[in-house]
């Protein structure tokens, strides 16, 4: 019996200490970004100017030629000159979106940095991002501070932040027969971040009631995952890639509509506004 106590007590040593180890080495990514004092941008130019920033959906966007159809939608929508750029990095959280803001924080991924974009000025800056924070089991508290830093600063430099809400993608799916050992590491980084196992669920609740609590909604163009996704990767129009995660070429132009409709809404709700003046 007191072998079997001993073994059970080594066994919980060592689980313990793995915990502490993996903490202590994982620390920077647990924790989430910190404040960095935005640099001057230009002021816009009278073409209407939309950024597009995020995770892998902001890299295809732009890689397989949606900031042309999200251009052409637009110029439909508001009928004057204007013009839209996207820059993403795959794999991307919200930590690192925000910190890819900026030259001096970006690192080894600095081909990914968005300053020089942002540094030239615009009304209207999409963030994608999220996705990447579930899947690594960040936990929503985390996101969500990311997610304001990265509002807040672009609100200093005068862009509208578009926030995407993020859909039901099935990240489970994909990431859910990866070795003992990287499944294990995901469960652990859940557990210590209080958080449900690849589930984006509890991460877009909290970053609305967070906008909604601050203040902050009214100073962005929430797109709502209903107007657009409601059912995400079980949409039966069939929006997604085969990993139920990456939006499809249907599933770009039914996001790109959305943000074009949502766009060009505030756009003329803030003209009239400013003719009434």
């Amino acid at each position: 019996m007191k072998r079997a106590y001993y073994i059970i007590a080594v066994v919980l040593a060592a689980m313990a200490f793995c915990v502490i180890w993996y903490a202590y080495r994982w620390q920077d990514v647990l924790r989430p970004a910190t404040y960095i004092c935005p640099y001057e941008v230009a002021e816009p130019a009278d073409t209407l100017s939309v950024l597009f920033i995020g995770d892998s959906w902001a890299e295809l966007h732009h890689r397989d030629g949606f900031d042309t159809v999200l251009h052409r939608m637009l110029e439909k929508e508001l009928n004057e000159p204007l013009k839209v750029t996207a820059k993403g990095r795959g794999g991307a959280t919200s930590k690192a979106i925000y910190r890819l803001m900026f030259q001096q924080t970006a690192g080894v991924d600095s081909a990914y940095c968005t300053e020089p974009l942002l540094r030239a000025g615009a009304d209207y800056c999409v963030v994608i991002a999220g996705i990447n924070d579930a899947a690594r089991n960040l936990g929503p508290d985390n996101y969500c501070r990311n997610y304001e830093l990265i509002l807040r600063t672009l609100l200093d430099w005068h862009m509208k932040p578009v926030v995407i809400e993020v859909p039901d993608v099935d990240i489970y799916h994909l990431y859910s027969e990866k070795p003992f050992k990287d499944g294990l590491v995901d469960k652990v980084q859940a557990w210590l971040n209080n958080t449900k196992l690849y589930d984006v669920t509890d991460y877009r609740k909290q970053l609305k009631a967070r906008l909604e609590q601050t203040g902050m909604m009214d100073s962005v163009v929430y797109v709502d995952r209903s107007q657009w996704n409601k059912d995400g990767f079980r949409d039966r129009r069939y929006l997604y890639l085969y990993d139920r995660i990456h939006l499809n070429v249907n599933g770009y132009q039914v996001l790109d509509s959305c943000i074009a409709a949502c766009i060009a809404r505030d756009r003329k709700r803030c003209l009239e506004a400013k003719t009434l003046e």
